[in-house]
């Protein structure tokens, strides 16, 4: 995990859905959320940040060519994100857009990169996006196949009855 800067208090502003006609805590369910340029241009410091850890720690460079989507969920300790974007290699002549993904936490004032992975060039990116991940259900953000990403489901909360036992 690579600590990279302090968030600003837009970047805890939530991207749930505000459809009131719906009393679910989550917004509708079952729906897609809709983005706008406004809430991708809210992901870039995210995108950007694990670039810069991705970078640094391969090697390799890229810039940033879109931000994408980005589900935050609030746990006991932090907030996590998941994000992702496209990018290319700087070094390369008419290289392709690749997808990245992206996990993310902040603590109080400080946002960590936990996991920046590239996927491939966007064109061969296709199927399930969530992989598994019980936090972006709702949200557009892909996924890698592999996992290793915070996915939720069973196993994440303890049941405290069960601990009085």
């Amino acid at each position: 995990m690579a600590a990279v800067r302090s968030c600003s208090s837009s970047n805890s502003k939530s991207l749930r859905s505000t459809d009131v006609s719906d009393p679910s805590p989550d917004g509708p369910v079952g729906k897609e959320c809709t983005y706008t340029s406004k809430d991708r241009e809210e992901v870039r410091p995210y995108a950007m940040d694990a670039l810069s850890v991705y970078n640094e720690r391969t090697g390799a460079r890229y810039e940033l060519v879109q931000p994408g989507f980005m589900t935050r969920v609030v746990l006991l300790t932090y907030f996590l994100h998941h994000i992702d974007f496209t990018a290319k290699k700087t070094d390369v002549v008419d290289a392709p857009e690749e997808m990245f993904f992206a996990e993310l936490t902040s603590v109080g004032e400080v946002r960590s990169v936990n996991l920046c992975k590239c996927m491939g060039p966007k064109e061969s990116i296709s199927g399930d996006k969530n992989y598994g991940c019980c936090y972006c259900t709702s949200y557009n953000v892909q996924h890698p196949r592999n996992g290793r990403f915070t996915a939720g489901g069973s196993g994440l909360f303890w049941n405290y009855l069960e601990l009085w036992k």
